[in-house]
């Protein structure tokens, strides 16, 4: 215990160290970010700390000095069981397919201008509390986005978190169970609204494979206290950088938590305390880290660098108030009217789901079996969706919180079919479960197409924007204006036949990719100079001219009236509610 607490305070002094070392070479002219330099303290202490241990001491300078990467590597990968490695290249190049004409095109979302220009900003992803959102844009591609490698790392990733998956909830090995599983939840309209934000795509869907580690992990038992200690450690530092990369993969983890209780309890018929206390050490080290992320999110918020929206969230009592739209939103995603999820797409996934449950009821070993498993049914649902608690837009996040929840719904559902079912309807939940991945191909597809059309329709209304712009006599390609832009134009929708009672959803249809806030990003992206800047703080609105230039003369685009230039000063006129709501603010 003793060397224990010299070692905690031996690293805690060389944390101490490397941060001062950070804000010596901040004021000498070397700009680290605060989020690098937060990484690098808390690497600086597990570094430290770790390499304290004799043993692990060893056993680095074992691999640093005489071990033969190459083969080791060919080694441990032939050390995988076959089926597993199968596997993983089988869904890995489904994956690929489905989003191949993605990958191609390389498309990224309204707020990614500047970071596929230049890179990723660290200091962004603080004001939101993702303070960890780009560790592995930063890590391979020093914050770079690139195109092709981002999706094929991506869905490498999520083709690990596939087989991961099988081995959490230890399901049978062959490679038509497992690389079903993983289709369910990974080939979905779901996983375009992560790649819509390509700054954070490959971090997201990462996450999977990386909660199921921690949570593989967690059960390790090794013989060695010590190796016990660093094992839970992992663990917690794993759940952490999934927090800190999108909260909303609280659904995934207990999603995947309940419904490995729910396999043991039915199908290896062992009752419901049993089966808790098998996990517990899952529950253990995902508390520790959920308690240091509250830490974390409330030290930015005091600090000031937690945005005013992420802020209110934080408040104790908010998720109280919040109960009654959990329950709703949770059993009402099954039915959800999403873009490109139409009603016979909801009603088959109901129904496999539907199809799982009664299964379960009456091929359960016993009634008491299936006792347990109804009591976990309703929680599984409910805590699929227990991020809305925490969000502060949850209308907003529908798709992105969707992710992480229902597709898992689905292969959990093929799991309980593929434990409990007699051999025929085996046959027909693999019928199902394959019409179920080919609808999910066919509208991947239609949506990739939607917005491959959205995105140049877009780009040659900013080309005709810009070409109106340069023949204004003001205009003066010398200098450098500030933008105020007046609404947005999505033209997605154009070429997507919407239905009538269609929630909408900004990543997947929405959102117009030269938005209202940051366009001056887009527009300098394909323009010969940075010939704009945002009005970040709002100054515009306090030049006489250009508020009686709103309040009296301004029409949206087309209209000649729609652009206007005072001073440094452009105003851009895109839509006809955002314009009002302006003028209504400005009486």
């Amino acid at each position: 215990m003793k060397a224990y607490i010299f070692n905690f305070i031996t690293a805690t002094l060389v944390a101490l160290i490397v941060y001062c070392l950070t804000l010596i070479l901040n004021k000498n002219g070397i700009f680290i970010s605060k989020t690098t330099a937060c990484v690098n303290t808390c690497l600086a202490f597990i570094l430290s700390f770790v390499l304290l241990i004799p043993s692990v001491a060893e056993k680095l300078k074992y691999a640093l000095t005489e071990l033969d990467w190459a083969e080791e590597t060919v080694r441990l990968y032939k050390s995988v069981p076959f089926k597993y490695r199968q596997s993983f290249w089988l869904i890995f190049g489904f994956i690929n397919l489905a989003f191949l004409f993605h990958t191609i095109n390389f498309m990224w979302g309204n707020k990614d201008w500047a970071a596929v220009r230049f890179a990723v900003n660290p200091d962004e992803s603080l004001q939101a509390g993702s303070f960890s959102a780009y560790w592995l844009q930063e890590l391979l591609f020093e914050g770079k986005i690139l195109p092709v490698a981002n999706n094929l790392l991506a869905f490498a990733g999520l083709s690990l978190a596939g087989v991961l998956l099988a081995i959490y909830w230890n399901l049978p090995r062959r490679a038509s169970v497992i690389v079903i599983t993983a289709l369910l939840f990974a080939i979905t309209p779901y996983t375009l609204s992560v790649l819509y934000h390509a700054r954070t795509s490959l971090g997201v869907l990462f996450l999977p494979a990386l909660t199921l580690t921690a949570l593989i992990l967690s059960e390790y038992r090794p013989q060695s206290h010590t190796y016990a200690y660093l094992a839970n450690l992992l663990c917690i530092f794993l759940f952490l950088v999934s927090l800190g990369t999108s909260f909303l993969v609280i659904n995934f983890i207990s999603t995947a938590f309940f419904g490995r209780v729910l396999l043991k309890t039915v199908y290896a018929d062992i009752s419901l305390k049993s089966a808790f206390s098998r996990i517990r050490q899952e529950v253990s080290n995902f508390s520790a880290a959920a308690m240091i992320y509250l830490l974390i999110l409330f030290a930015l918020k005091e600090t000031g660098l937690l945005s005013q929206e992420h802020a209110l969230a934080l408040n104790p009592i908010a998720p109280f108030f919040k109960v009654t739209a959990l329950f709703k939103y949770a059993f009402w995603q099954f039915a959800m009217p999403l873009p490109f999820m139409d009603s016979v797409y909801r009603f088959l996934n109901l129904a496999f789901v539907i199809f799982a449950l009664l299964t379960m009821i009456y091929k359960a070993p016993n009634a008491s079996a299936a006792a347990r498993g109804l009591l976990l049914v309703p929680a599984i649902v409910i805590l699929s969706f227990s991020s809305l608690l925490f969000d502060a837009a949850p209308l907003q996040n529908m798709s992105q919180a969707g992710f992480f929840s229902l597709p898992l719904i689905l292969a959990l559902s093929y799991a309980v079919l593929v434990q409990l079912s007699a051999p025929k309807l085996k046959h027909v939940a693999l019928s199902l479960a394959v019409l179920l991945i080919f609808m999910n191909f066919v509208r991947v597809a239609y949506a990739q197409k939607v917005w491959k059309f959205g995105w140049e329709a877009e780009t040659k209304l900013s080309e005709r924007i810009i070409t109106r712009l340069e023949k204004q006599p003001e205009f003066d390609i010398t200098k450098q204006y500030t933008l105020l832009q007046i609404g947005e134009k999505s033209l997605r929708h154009k070429y997507y036949i919407k239905k009538s009672e269609e929630l909408s959803s900004p990543e997947l249809i929405a959102a117009a990719y030269y938005p209202a806030n940051g366009a001056a990003d887009a527009y300098n992206f394909f323009y010969q100079t940075d010939f704009l800047k945002g009005d970040d703080k709002g100054e515009a609105l306090n030049i006489p001219a250009i508020r009686d230039y709103l309040l009296n003369t301004a029409r949206p685009y087309p209209a000649k009236e729609s652009l206007f230039i005072s001073g440094d000063y452009i105003i851009l006129v895109l839509d006809e509610i955002a314009l009002e709501r302006l003028k209504n603010r400005l009486r």
